[in-house]
């Protein structure tokens, strides 16, 4: 049977790639300009040519779009779009715009750093872009000999060009990005970064003209702060004039107009500036202008991209400014419905908001404007309009609605952005995208799901190796949809007769065009009409088109898979070997470093390896010595009650003579668990482990006869001690008289938690007094003392808790 193929080879998906529009192609892709502030009427229906307009999409499960024509499940949604009276900022790349602008002048509108310095760069792109990384170095070397040199730009070029021609690009381009192309790619850029955009200078390079700090505040407004003093303008203006003599200008005319520019900038110079978005966007169109070139490398996005609608961006610096604001179709904003009452998404909110300050602004530049033909006939009407703005002049209104349109645009892309105080805004692009709630990690990347639990592992023998305990709260919780079908029709009824209470039973049921409806538990009759309709496909469904069927949201149920991960998960962080990793080692270091440990030449010979270091040691250099401590403390090792200078030569003084270990023995603190150690040697050539064994844990006769007397003792003591100390009784107190005293404390009607307290901690006390003396007597009477005992040497060691 041959299969059918349902997707064409013309229509088939072969990549995705990830562009930036720009006004043009938005006004392509949209279907309509949205000019109403109004979403929905009085009546609950949408307003045309606002957000819900219905050439975006259905407005409800009834409608039908005006673009499309298909309804409200299959109709994929269509752009709108906004256009604004004057630019705004896209919060996407106001960084970038601010790092450009801090490394512009914004009087000769070039970047401030040398012409050789950007030819650099776009000829060391160039052999990147070729995969010819090795002529990097060389380009670099030549600007560092020419810099020392001290020569002319025109050398420089020719030193460049002749290195190019003998070394030209290669014909082939590199179409796949490594990770070391795209590592040297970005030090390249951020090498021209600190040469161009962050490096603080004085003057421009370009016009001498001094240069001013830019402040960006909250995305949404720039300023060049007050910072050039009165002798920064002097010798801006003695520089001036020096070139003017140098040129000998005898042109009358040049000179004023030279004259006026230099006054125009001496004033603006002496005092804060704001930068409105549109005069950002005239400066950035010149500087592209002027260094399209270099800012076409060093910003990718503003290059034309292949897959454009347009194929070429005639203007693209528009992309970090937004002229056209584009909409999301109704289907990703629906409207929301309580007690028969519908309201605006609070994305829509946004929209309404930013279409309704449009039309603010554009009533003030039409009162501003005194030349409009029916300026007498409407001034009245837009005074009031405008009347309730913000603001005292209408200058004044019209910054503050221009602001208050960044500030909406910007929480569109990024709701954090939104810095009005007190207000409450709906998330934006960023917050549904990011972290663990956004779409990519909670429905993409397949690691959450929307039903999950904890568990606690924990023996069951009524449950097989292979099943986990659910308790019945959690399986009427947990919910499996499962289609409906002729073969299980009768079972999912009974499950939705049930209920959610009853178990097994239902809690929804899942109709054709995705709507949930939820079974009611007290309500009997709605149950069974859902139950009868399971195989009936609703009259408002009977579209043909809708090839689905109905889901029943039963309970879990015995023989459901479930997915179990541990936490956390464990690992092995790197190929070493684990089994001993700490108390092998230590143990190792101890039995062949002690003092009285004596082997034979073959027996030694097999356990170390001879070293050459020795041997080859370098002419006039000292051999290797070291003088440290280890990790076991003087109090460990046995010693003289009336023993002198323990300390010289001791077992905690690890001393190295000459490659020669004279005293102490190798521990934890000399060998630990690190790659390559003693134990990896150890392990990796002899495969041979140092382990502990029931030896190092046995009690000699002696020994067990007085642990099992210091346990009765402690269990017939403990208590008595704690209940004497606290209620401040003899030691020799009558049992009766404890147990009385006891249950008066805690059966008084003021009873205090207090009192269990101090008893609980004078029992643990009381606990810790025997424990001691039983662990004082059994290290004297261990099957294997110390330093033999593995697990006593660990232990004092810190190798083991």
């Amino acid at each position: 049977m041959d299969t059918i193929n349902y997707y064409p080879s013309d229509t088939t998906i072969s990549g995705l790639l990830f562009s930036n529009y720009t006004s043009e192609e938005i006004r392509r892709l949209s279907v309509k300009e949205l000019t109403s502030s109004s979403a929905i009427d009085r009546l609950g229906a949408p307003v045309p040519g606002g957000p819900y307009d219905l050439a975006l999409g259905p407005f409800d499960k009834n409608d039908r779009c005006f673009t499309c024509g298909q309804g409200f499940v299959s109709c994929p949604g269509h752009l709108g779009h906004i256009s604004l009276v004057l630019p705004v900022y896209n919060p996407v790349f106001f960084r970038n715009l601010v790092n450009v602008l801090r490394g512009c002048c914004l009087h000769c509108h070039t970047i401030q750093c040398s012409n050789a310095e950007k030819y650099l760069f776009c000829m060391q792109m160039l052999y990147l872009k070729h995969g010819q990384t090795n002529e990097i170095d060389n380009l670099q070397s030549i600007y560092k000999t020419w810099i020392l040199e001290r020569k002319s730009l025109d050398t420089f070029y020719e030193h460049i060009n002749e290195h190019m021609k003998l070394n030209p690009p290669s014909s082939t381009k590199i179409e796949a990005t490594t990770k070391n192309l795209l590592a040297i790619r970005q030090q390249l850029i951020k090498d021209f970064e600190a040469r161009a955009f962050k490096t603080k200078k004085k003057f421009c390079p370009n016009c001498n003209t001094p240069v001013r700090s830019l402040r960006a505040d909250s995305h949404s407004k720039l300023f060049y702060s007050q910072g050039i003093s009165n002798k920064q303008i002097k010798a801006y203006q003695e520089r001036m004039s020096n070139v003017r003599q140098q040129k000998n200008m005898n042109n009358n005319d040049e000179s004023k107009d030279n004259d006026d520019e230099e006054e125009m900038l001496t004033k603006m110079m002496s005092s804060q500036m704001y930068l409105t978005p549109l005069d950002v966007l005239k400066h950035f169109e010149k500087i592209w202008t002027n260094e399209k070139e270099v800012l076409g490398i060093y910003l990718a996005t503003l290059r034309s991209p292949h897959h454009s609608i347009t194929h070429i961006h005639n203007n693209p610096i528009s992309l970090f400014f937004f002229e056209v604001l584009p909409v999301l179709p109704s289907k990703f904003r629906p409207v929301l419905s309580f007690n028969d009452q519908k309201f605006e998404n609070p994305k829509t909110v946004r929209y309404s908001t930013i279409i309704q300050d449009n039309q603010y602004m554009k009533e003030l530049l039409l009162l501003k404007d005194k030349q409009t033909t029916d300026i007498s006939t409407s001034t009245t009407n837009r005074s009031s309009l405008t009347n309730t703005l913000r603001g005292i002049t209408n200058e004044e209104k019209f910054n503050n609605l221009w602001l208050k349109m960044q500030i909406t645009v910007n929480s569109i892309f990024d709701s954090s952005l939104d810095n009005r105080s007190g207000a409450r805004v709906a998330k934006g692009i960023r917050q549904v995208i990011e972290k663990k709630e956004g779409l990519f990690r909670m429905y993409m990347m397949g690691k959450r799901v929307n039903y999950a639990d904890r568990s606690v592992i924990s023996p069951d023998p009524f449950i097989a190796i292979y099943e986990v305990g659910i308790p019945e709260i959690f399986a009427k919780k947990l919910t499996y949809p499962e289609l409906v079908t002729p073969h299980n029709v009768h079972e999912l009824r009974q499950l939705i007769l049930n209920g959610p209470d009853v178990h097994p039973g239902a809690n929804f049921v899942e109709l054709e065009d995705g709507t949930i409806r939820r079974l009611l538990p007290n309500n009997l009759s709605q149950r069974t009409a859902v139950a009868k309709l399971l195989l009936t496909r609703e009259k408002q469904h009977s579209d043909t088109s809708l090839m689905f069927t109905k889901k029943v949201y039963r309970h879990l149920r015995t023989g459901d898979y479930v997915l179990v991960n541990r936490q956390p998960t464990l690992h092995r962080p790197n190929g070493t070997p684990l089994t001993g990793l700490i108390q092998g080692h230590v143990v190792a270091g101890r039995t062949l470093t002690m003092r009285d440990r004596v082997f034979e030449k073959s027996d030694y010979q097999q356990l170390i390896i001879s070293t050459i270091l020795l041997y080859i040691q370098p002419v006039n250099e000292a051999s290797l010595n070291l003088d440290s401590k280890s990790k076991l403390s003087m109090k460990s090792w046995p010693s003289k009650s009336n023993a002198t200078n323990i300390d010289l030569m001791s077992n905690t003084d690890v001393i190295i003579r000459h490659e020669h270990l004279l005293s102490d023995l190798i521990d934890k603190a000399h060998c630990g668990s690190t790659l390559a150690s003693l134990l990896h040697c150890y392990y990796e050539l002899y495969e041979k482990r140092f382990t502990l064994g029931i030896e190092d844990v046995l009690l000699l006769s002696p020994g067990v006869s007085h642990r099992r007397r210091l346990i009765n003792q402690c269990r017939a003591q403990a208590g008595q001690k704690a209940l004497q100390k606290k209620f401040s009784l003899p030691e020799n107190s009558n049992e009766q008289i404890l147990i009385n005293q006891f249950a008066k404390g805690f059966c008084l009607k003021s009873f205090d938690e207090r009192i269990s307290k101090e008893i609980d901690i004078n029992y643990k006390i009381s606990i810790d007094e025997h424990q001691n003396q039983i662990v004082k007597q059994s290290m004297s009477n261990l099957f294997k003392q110390f330093p033999e005992n593995n697990l006593q040497f660990l232990i004092q060691s810190g190798a083991k808790g």
